[in-house]
This record gives structure tokens, sequence and C-alpha cells, in this order.
């Protein structure tokens, strides 16, 4: 764990920034070639980037003085005039701020890293905006100041910046370790032999110009070892060559046998490490991005396999000629044949019946896919020889360029599907004596069967689509609604007929007066589907004397769907029991993770890197979720029960108030906010249990704090209003849109400004906390407008005794 003096703003961690740049830069220039002003590469450009991009931008105000500060300080070592010195501290200052704002862009500071190529872009223009602020600002200067010709300051400075943030950025900033494999030996051998390259090109005693020779022992490190490996040894080559440059060796101080010029030297040695950043670094993050698109590409096959094992329809895939590459196992298991018998042979000679041959073939006679229908239902037989009705869906899968590369073929077996299908409808189309007559939820005729055209002697085409109403006597019908208390409405009937015993009605044959009635025994049902949800109504009508025993039929059929809907419903209670053991399982290993994360992060098994440091605190703040989640789940389950089991005894708030303090505590830290806790003097006692309480409260800052930006407030007022006690929350944050509160106590659902923001969050927070306070007795209210903010209003009853009872 860090010390508290050396963190970020401190005046010892000042101190040490500045003696790093300091001295940097004044072994910079000490290297710097006999007879030059600047030297061959300046280190606090990529220091001075690398700290304001990785830092918070409140501690700019004491980063950016730093930088410039250790700037002047170099300069005036060095003994440089004190006119360019001033004018070099302030560029100095500018360039850091300008790499910074580069490289950051609208990311947060622990969000900037290197590990894709546009990073690697982003590497560059920062270094080259840099370089081109320090460059042109110093050629300015040297129109104003007596000094170094403008021209001469421009070549030499430009080069010399822009090498120097191009080789330090990469060795400074975060970037993920490619998952390569080699071994300790290997990387030894290769270090071992950049050593003895830069020595053999940049000796004392070379003579030859292999510059070129460390290039492709970088590239090894690059390929194998990953950007951080690399990276650090092109920082490492770079003091070497610098300090041999010094020296008078290596190809870039003479020119056949005469000696160049210090410009000359120094700009031929920048260009030299600005060819090594620019070849290797973009070969390493390659590497790396060709690592992560190989695991996702491992992950996405896993993925596809498991859903081919699992599913229960038939998945084959074939290529544009027919020939099958993949096969699940429920080809086996519908028609026989095993997946490894399928594979590699025509779909034609396995899965196609023989008489259907001439049909499939031409399918993909075409390399575009295009003769492969949609859909198509087919006999199948199996190995066994037993005829299966198919229902076949195909999809043509296409690379970038639109060429067709394989066809999808999903095979359902819908035998008993089809068999149920025709049931039905020869049932409804026998010439029974029953009347079955489908309607919707307004009343509205959806079927009509033979039986009712029988009855009524009106066509299915004349009636559907009519009111249901229309079929009944209007004087009877009316007389009846008078008897009820009612309208003669279909909402009506719905309210004292469905699912009552039958009775008798008058229907009649057309919608007018005079014609025929017939006297019906009329029965109606609500139709559901298998999640419970009214879908329509069904009535069954016969006369006095017939078939009674159909209608009761039917009945059964439908009170058998009602259990198998009951069924299922017990199989979602089944789920939510699933749901709370699995959370009480993860609780434990949870919470061991997350205490152990934190004796490492507090040193106490021993010291830490930088880099397991921020590991360990990823490893934390997820941990923290998960133990969230879980303990939302819990709260959710208990609460959902027969009863919630907590104690019930007499609460002081303000101690709830104090809790859910500390438990946001890790939040706070790491952000930039104005957060304030008020509570009154004396107790503000309620019946509660403190846990469950602190774990509502907790949900409401926690959302307060995730969706209100840096530099906003949130404020917890504590108070009594009457008979209640009354907690606000209140934000200066991001706000919900006013066509979206009213779900904001759904489970699981996330509004759009969460989304947009990519705030992370399961979307049950609020839920948690409404069933808590409710539960509690209390109600919860909350008031919030786009971009301004939100206020949670919390009220629960004031205790008016001390005693305590238990649930």
């Amino acid at each position: 764990m860090t010390p508290r003096f050396l963190h970020p703003g401190t005046p010892a961690w000042t101190l040490v920034v500045v003696a790093l740049l300091v001295a940097s830069g004044l072994g910079a220039l000490h290297t710097a070639p006999h007879g030059s002003l600047v030297p061959t590469w300046w280190p606090p450009v990529g220091l001075g980037i690398a700290l304001l991009a990785m830092t918070s931008r409140r501690w700019w105000y004491v980063l950016v003085p730093a930088v410039g500060g250790a700037t002047l300080l170099t300069n005036v070592v060095h003994e440089a005039p004190l006119d360019f010195s001033l004018v070099f501290t302030v560029l100095s200052m500018v360039q850091a701020v300008a790499g910074a704002l580069v490289l950051r862009g609208r990311r947060h500071h622990g969000d900037v890293q290197l590990t894709t190529q546009d990073d690697v872009v982003d590497l560059g223009v920062a270094a080259l905006c840099a370089a081109t602020i320090s460059a042109v600002g110093a050629a300015l200067a040297g129109l104003v100041v007596d000094g170094p010709d403008s021209a001469f300051l421009f070549r030499t400075l430009f080069p010399a910046h822009l090498a120097s943030a191009l080789v330090i950025l990469p060795a400074l900033l975060p970037c993920r370790r490619p998952r390569l494999r080699h071994r300790a030996r290997e990387r030894l051998l290769q270090l071992g032999l950049l050593v003895l390259a830069i020595g053999v090109v940049f000796g004392p005693t070379q003579e030859l110009n292999l510059v070129a020779l460390p290039l492709p022992v970088l590239m090894w490190a690059a390929y194998r070892f990953g950007l951080r490996a690399v990276a650090w040894q092109i920082l490492g080559a770079t003091v070497a060559i610098s300090l041999l440059t010094w020296a008078g060796h290596g190809p870039f101080t003479q020119a056949e046998g005469e000696a160049l010029s210090a410009a000359t030297i120094g700009g031929l040695t920048q260009a030299y490490l600005i060819c090594l950043v620019a070849l290797c670094i973009p070969v390493a993050i390659g590497v790396h991005t060709s690592d992560v698109l190989q695991r996702k590409l491992r992950s996405s096959r896993h993925l596809s396999d498991m859903t081919l094992s699992t599913t229960a329809c038939m998945i084959l895939v074939t290529d544009t000629a027919g020939t099958v590459v993949r096969a699940n196992e429920a080809v086996r298991t519908v028609l026989g044949h095993a997946p490894d018998d399928v594979v590699g042979r025509p779909i034609w000679e396995t899965i196609v019946p023989e008489e259907h041959r001439d049909l499939a073939i031409p399918m993909f006679e075409n390399p575009d896919g295009s003769g492969v229908p949609a859909t198509v239902e087919a006999p199948q037989r199996d190995v066994h020889g037993k005829e299966h009705r198919v229902l076949w869906t195909s999809g043509v899968v296409r690379d970038e360029e639109g060429n067709a590369t394989h066809v999808v073929m999903t095979g359902l077996d819908v035998t008993v599907e089809r068999q149920s299908s025709g049931l039905v409808e020869n049932l409804l189309g026998a010439a029974l004596d029953t009347a079955i007559i489908g309607l919707d939820t307004r009343g509205r005729v959806t079927l009509f069967n033979t039986g009712a055209e029988k009855m009524l002697g009106r066509g299915a085409d004349e009636v559907i689509g009519s009111s249901f109403v229309d079929v009944l006597d209007p004087d009877a019908f009316a007389a009846w609604a008078v008897g009820v208390g009612g309208e003669a409405t279909f909402a009506t009937l719905v309210d004292h007929l469905v699912e009552a015993p039958p009775s008798d009605w008058e229907w009649r044959s057309a919608p007018r007066a005079g014609v025929p009635l017939r006297r019906v025994s009329m029965a109606l049902s609500p139709v559901t589907d298998h999640y419970g949800n009214l879908i329509g109504y069904l009535c069954v009508g016969t006369d006095v004397t017939d078939i009674h025993a159909t209608a009761e039929l039917l009945i059964t059929a439908l009170e058998k769907e009602r259990q198998v809907v009951g069924h299922l419903k017990s199989l979602d209670t089944a789920k939510d029991q699933f749901v709370s053991t699995i959370s009480h399982e993860l609780r434990t290993p949870v919470t061991t993770i997350v205490g152990y994360s934190e004796m490492l992060t507090d040193g106490e098994l021993g010291h830490l890197s930088p880099a397991q440091a921020k590991a360990l605190e990823a490893i934390t703040r997820n941990g923290d979720r998960l133990v969230s989640l879980v303990d939302n789940l819990l709260a959710l389950n208990g609460l959902a029960a027969e009863g919630p089991t907590w104690d019930r005894d007499p609460v002081d708030l303000r101690e709830v108030l104090r809790a859910a303090e500390t438990e946001i505590g890790s939040l706070v830290d790491r952000r930039s906010l104005a957060v304030s806790f008020e509570s009154p003097d004396t107790p503000v006692r309620v019946v509660g249990d403190v846990p469950t309480l602190t774990l509502a409260l907790t949900n409401l800052l926690s959302n307060a704090v995730k969706f209100t930006p840096d530099g906003g407030q949130v404020r917890c007022l504590l108070d009594t209003q009457g008979a209640e006690a009354r907690v606000l929350v209140h934000d200066t944050g991001m706000g919900i849109p006013e066509d979206e509160q009213h779900r904001l106590f759904e489970r699981f659902w996330r509004s759009t400004t969460a989304q947009r923001n990519e705030i992370q969050g399961t979307g049950l927070g609020l839920s948690t906390a409404q069933t808590i306070i409710h539960a509690h007795g209390g109600r919860i209210e909350v008031e919030s407008n786009e971009r301004s903010g939100t206020t949670v209003t919390v009220g629960m009853p004031l205790s008016e005794a001390d005693g305590s009872t238990r649930r």
C-alpha cells in the first residue's frame, strides 16, 4: 500500500516527480553530442505527458508546475541562458498538457492504455503534438531572444522531443500482457543477443554500418514477449546508444573516416530511435490483438459447440456444395444418424430421403446459396424407418464481401404438433351440433366452427370479425343485464359468465329482428398462453338436449391447460429457489475473495508492485460488485417469500446512515464528489432491521454516486416530519428521462442514460430498496429531471415504543 506522504499532490510526491524529471533531463544533457546545444533525446517530454495522462486532472495544478519547475531547474544547473530557460519552461508545461490531452481524449485517466492500433495512433499524435509545440515555440522565441538560429532550433528540437516521447510513453503507459508461452531461457537469450547487437553496432572499433542488426532482435521480443518487454528494451537501447554515441562510438559519429557535426549526429540518432519505435511497437500491439482475437475465437467456437450439443433442434452446417461440415447430437436423437457419419458427406446421401434427393441436389448448384429455400417442411425417415415430419429452416452465411461460405440448416421435429393440429382442425371442422366460437379480449369473433355454422345457419366468413353480442337475442340480453345490475355489453358477460356454470341463452341466426331463435346452453372460458396471460375467450354452445359431453371435454382440456400453467408457475418458483441457493453459495467464496484482496492491498501479506496493486484494486472492486449483487438477490428472495425473516427492533436511523456512509466509502474515495451526510442530534427510531435498511440506503447512495459525474454533489439528509422518519438522497447527476421513470422499480431494468454512459449496474438497486422499505411499512418516491439530478425520498413510521418483536 502506498504511504500517505507519497500520494499525488503531497509535497514529498511532488519532490519525487521533480527529482525524476531533473535527473532524466540532466542525464540527457550530459550525453548530448559534443558541441550540440540540444541532447539526442529529452526524457522529460515523455515523462511529463505520461504523468499527466495517467493522473486525475485535480492533481494537474501540482503536476504542471512540477514539470515546468523541473525544466527550469535543469536548465539552471546546466547554466543555460535565463531567457531561453524561461521559454523552455513554459513550452515544457504546454507540450506536456497538450500531449496528455491527446492521449486522454474523453477517457478517464484510469482508462489510458496502449492495447490497440488506435492507441498507437493516439500515442504518435500526442508525440507529434508535443514535439511541434516545443520546436515551433522555441523557433519563434529565437526570433525575439538573442541565441541560436530559429531554423536550427526547430530542426534539432523537433526530432529530439519526438523521439523522446515515442521511446518513453510505450514503457510507461498501461498495457495488457498477451498470453504467450515462452521460457525464461529464451528471454535471457534474446536479451543477451540485443546487448551483443548494440555492442557490435555502436562499439568503439566498429567500422561496418550494421545499424539494422538490433532490429530483428527487438522484433523477436515484440513477437514473443509482448509490448511491455519490447518497450523497456527500446528504452534501455536508447540509453545505451546515447551513451555510446556521446562517447564518440557507433556509425553516427563519422562518415568515411571524417567526424560528423553534432547536429548530424543528433539527427541520425533520433531518426534511428524513431524507426525502432515505429517498427516494433505496432508489431507488439498486433501480436497482442491477434492473441485476444484467437482467445475470442476459441471462446466463440466453444460456445458454438455448447449450443450445438444442448439444443433439441437438429443443426447441420454445410458448405456451399452441400457437404456437411458440422452436425449436432440432436441428429442422432431424432433421426438416428451419428454426427461423425454425417460430417464430410453430401447432405442428400444421409439426411435427405432417397425419393427427395433429386430435389435437394439442385439447391446447392448455385455457389451464392440462392437455391437454398428459407423454410421447407418435409417427411423424414430415421434409420429405423419411422417417419417424422421435420420443419427445416435454412440461412446462408456470408463473408464481409457478401460471398456465401456456409449454409446453416435447423430441423425441428413437428410430428406431434402437426398431428395435434390436424386433430384440432378435424374437430373444429366436424359436423357437430356443438358451437365453438373463439373471441378476442374485446369480444370480436375470431373462430367460428362448423357446429356454430350449422346451429345459426351462417357462414364463418360472415360472422368472423363481428361482435359476439350480435349473436345474442337483444331483448333477452338486456333483461339479463338489468337483473345483474349492469349494461348489455361484452364486459358484463365476461364479469358474470367466465368460468361460471353453463347457462341457457337465446341465440339468433342473424343480427336483425324477427329471425329464428335457438335455445343454447352457453359456457364462456378464458384462454391464456403458457405464461398465464389472457389472450381471448372460448364460447362453447350446445342445444340443451344435445352433446353436453363434447362441451365438458373441451372444458376439461382447458382445465388441463390451466394445470400446465400452474406447473409452469411451480417451475418458476423452483427457479427462484435455485437463485436463492446459488446466491447463498456464492456469498461465502465472494466474501472470502474480497477479504483476501483487501488483506493483500493493505500489505498484510507482503509488499505489492504498482501493477499488482492495480490488479488487486480491480479484483476488490468487482468482488464488491458481486457481494452487492448477491446481497440484493438474497434480500429480494427473502422478502418475496412468505414473509420477511429479519428482526423487527427499534432502530436508530442515524446508525443506518453511518453504516451506509461506510459502505459507499470505497466508491467515493475514487471520485471527485462533494458527499455530505446530515442527521439530527437526537435518535430517530423506527421498527426494523439494521442490515436490510442499510442495504436499501446503500443502494440509493451507490446510484447517486455512480450517476453523478466528478465535480458534482451527493447529499443525504435524515430528519423527521410529523410521525414519519424521512431520508432524502439528493444528487446533481445525470437524472432520469421522464418517459422512463414509470419503470424505475422494475427488476433488472436500466435507464437509457445508464446504458448510453456505460455505467455498470444490475438494475436491482431501486427494486431491492423499494421492496425493503415497503416491507418496513414505509414509502419511497423519486423525483428526477434529465441532466438536472435526482432526489429519492424514503419515509418510514416512527417507533412508538422500544420493545422488540420478531417475525
